[in-house]
């Protein structure tokens, strides 16, 4: 027998999900270009020295922002009307997003090239283009493009690099004084971490500590979700090579912090899970005392020294478990301690262990003298320089202050995204900025063998190179095109100081740019605007999930 209609007796009780609309028409397809172009334009205002602010007023309540970085921008919005175009920005706002995450900058530079190259491959496509031939040449374009920047790209050397990097980043000579010294001296992936104080503050230290690729169990364990991580201060550290599954093999070692009158818990195991896991998550979750477990990564032989390391580092004691040594045994004497621990999805930073340097260096000896027994190629070598590395690298702390909170925040964010940059730049080396990189690619994509569809895929590419002089130049008040025919006049490496306003070798200008950011800048543009050109239907459901993450 058939239900019922709703209004009569029998009518069902589950709510009836409604089917997505299925949108073809050219139309449809045409509001969702609109919603990329229009949401990469806005991060792209901001771009250089000279770019623009953005205001945002989130209700009428509160007083307006004033933004001027592109990926903040775009996460302030969360819909733009119209489905099709709302579907065309948010793609926008994910790859501009996605470029900040993974290289601290060139959100900005992003948006200005998959503005200005799906602008380009609209205006050149016309009835009968095959979208996937351009794809294929924008696709070889940016290969191209990337392998040439990488080539040109000198390293970064020394202390004065780092701090004129630093100093063009942060655009403060002091807080890049110190971001730089940092860099130079720990290195690109050392173990940095970042104090906040109330009042004017700039300082930096170097402690005994660990930076281990070890991260933490259960994100319930976070205290900071923006930054998915979690920070015990001055912590006690449990170490133990027993498999935690129960309540009581954790309960007792809490109950001895908290007589202690210790506020965080830091627990190092073979594995953590079950109801352990729990009993650790509800702890943190209540405030009592703060607890973070983390996933030992080292495998066979060397997990059970690698966690001797972190023993001797915070003057912990062992719980093995050939010995049968268990949480009820443990004494508070029997715990570590350290000054700071901070732990991420996939690193654990641990500051100021309370390990002799005594006894931390005659273990780094130790594991020397088995080096010396081992060739490179054997299985052991890389473990054990990995667990040199954890012992004898140090932290570096910076220390900053303000009385604003907001300021503090800012500043921290500043720095982190700094640190990012710099990172990348030692890595791969940098380029001259400005866009000067960018023309000096052209030549070799003028040179790659196309026609048709393709070579339309081509000339979009090498119209979003020339796009960050260009916009460089019209926020200068000079005209494009003047500025770029300036620049290919006097060669290779020469671009439009904006500042200065004139033509500059930017090498020797000290403007430079890291060329992984711009090679991820370049190949994220080229890929978000391949798939807002080759979207051929839309898919819109009724009841989309709200996302306040990209």
């Amino acid at each position: 027998m058939w239900p019922r209609g709703p209004r009569g007796r029998g009518a069902p009780t589950k709510e009836v999900k409604l089917r997505p609309d299925v949108l073809l028409s050219p139309d449809a397809l045409a509001q969702f270009k609109r919603g990329f172009l229009e949401m990469a334009e806005l991060a792209a205002i901001t771009y250089g020295p000279r770019g623009g602010v953005v205001g945002n007023l989130p209700d009428l309540h509160r007083e307006p922002e004033l933004l001027t970085d592109a990926a903040t921008i775009t996460r302030r919005i969360i819909q733009m009307p119209g489905r099709a175009r709302d579907m065309g920005a948010m793609l926008a706002r994910h790859f501009i997003w996605r470029v900040r995450q993974e290289v601290g900058d060139g959100s900005a530079l992003s948006a200005v090239l998959a503005e200005s190259m799906l602008r380009e491959a609209i205006h050149l496509s016309t009835d009968g283009v095959n979208v996937q031939m351009m794809r294929r040449g924008i696709d070889r374009a940016i290969a191209a493009a990337s392998e040439h920047l990488i080539k040109i790209a000198k390293p970064l050397s020394g202390e004065a690099d780092c701090v004129a990097l630093a100093t063009s980043i942060l655009g403060d000579p002091a807080l890049g004084k110190v971001v730089g010294e940092v860099i130079d001296l720990v290195g690109p992936d050392g173990a940095i971490t970042i104090e906040e104080y109330v009042g004017p503050y700039l300082e930096r230290e170097y402690v005994e500590g660990a930076r281990l690729d070890w991260g933490m169990t259960s994100p319930y364990f976070e205290t900071d979700e923006t930054r998915h991580e979690t920070v015990l201060e001055q912590p006690y550290v449990f170490v133990t090579s027993n498999k935690l599954s129960h309540p009581q093999d954790i309960l007792p070692v809490l109950e001895l912090v908290r007589q202690a009158g210790g506020k965080s818990l830091f627990v190092v195991a073979d594995q953590t899970q079950a109801d352990a896991l729990a009993t650790l998550a509800v702890n943190n979750q209540k405030g009592d005392i703060r607890c973070c477990s983390v996933k030992v990564e080292a495998l066979g032989e060397q997990r059970v020294p690698s966690m001797e390391d972190i023993a001797i580092l915070t003057n912990a004691r062992i719980f093995l478990a050939d010995q049968g040594l268990k949480a009820s045994d443990a004494r508070i004497e029997d715990l570590g301690r350290a000054r700071r621990i901070v732990v991420r999805a996939k690193e654990t930073i641990i500051v100021g262990g309370a390990g002799s340097s005594a006894a931390i260096r005659a273990r780094i000896r130790s594991i020397r003298d088995r080096l010396r027994e081992l060739k490179p190629s054997d299985d052991k070598y890389k473990p054990l320089r990995e667990r040199i590395g954890h012992l004898s690298t140090g932290v570096a702390i910076i220390k900053i202050g303000s009385f604003s909170a907001k300021e503090r925040k800012e500043k921290r964010e500043q720095i982190e995204n700094a640190l990012l940059v710099l990172s990348a730049s030692t890595e791969l080396g940098m380029v001259p900025g400005g866009g000067a990189a960018y023309l000096s690619c052209l030549p070799v994509l003028k040179r790659l063998k196309a026609e048709g569809d393709e070579l339309l895929g081509i000339r979009a590419v090498m119209y979003a190179l020339e796009a960050p002089m260009r916009r460089l130049a019209a926020s200068g008040g000079q005209h494009p095109p003047v500025v770029l025919d300036a620049a290919r006049r006097r060669g290779n490496g020469f671009g439009y100081d904006v500042v200065a306003d004139k033509i500059v070798d930017m090498r020797a200008a000290g403007i430079s740019d890291p060329v992984k950011v711009l090679v991820k800048a370049l190949e994220a543009a080229g890929s978000a605007v391949t798939m807002a050109l080759t979207t051929s239907a839309l898919v819109l459901h009724s009841s989309p999930s709200t996302e306040m993450e990209p």
